[in-house]
């Protein structure tokens, strides 16, 4: 038989014979910009970042310098990705990223630190910090990690909803046996 045809039973001791309808594959969606949220007061760090990851079209950088600026900007905007200084002029940067990590739509945190510790490391984590970059930076390493931890959010977010989905069949199941 024709791959491209199937036959298809209409009753009486009948069959109809049809065609195929081919399909073109959908193109696929262009990678949009990860958002990336950069909290950090040093001017100089700052503007290396800006500069570095700004540029690039992979990036679509907001900065802000306090924990306040952190929360207005995320209160109104979406952001996949930030990356914030451990200590900032109105408090702590792992309040913020234990903020994020226990949102609505959780926000990725990557903490940024000049004199890194296991146990600064290891209250990062607890805060709900995906990562640790040590300063003084390296822009190909800070370009990697935050790709890094988009791709891990993207994969979550994916399962999410995967999860989402499963959870609706499944009452949707339940309530068409009863």
């Amino acid at each position: 038989t024709d791959p491209d045809f199937w036959e298809e039973d209409v009753g009486s001791n009948c069959a109809v014979t049809r065609r195929k309808t081919k399909t073109s594959p959908k193109p696929p969606k262009p990678e949009r910009p990860v958002r990336l949220l950069l909290v950090d007061p040093d001017p100089q760090l700052t503007d290396l970042i800006q500069n570095s990851l700004g540029e690039q079209k992979t990036f679509a950088l907001h900065h802000v310098t306090t924990l306040a600026e952190a929360r207005k900007h995320l209160g109104r905007a979406a952001t996949d990705v930030a990356v914030i200084r451990e200590k900032l002029p109105d408090g702590s940067g792992f309040d913020l990223a234990g903020e994020l990590s226990q949102g609505d739509k959780p926000v990725r945190a990557i903490m940024l630190s000049d004199q890194p510790s296991l146990d600064m490391a290891i209250a990062a984590i607890r805060a709900g910090a995906s990562d640790l970059i040590v300063n003084p930076l390296d822009l190909n390493e800070i370009n990697q990690r935050v790709h890094s931890v988009f791709q891990k959010s993207r994969k979550d977010r994916k399962q999410d909803a995967q999860l989402r989905r499963l959870r609706r069949t499944c009452r949707q199941l339940n309530n068409a046996r009863t």
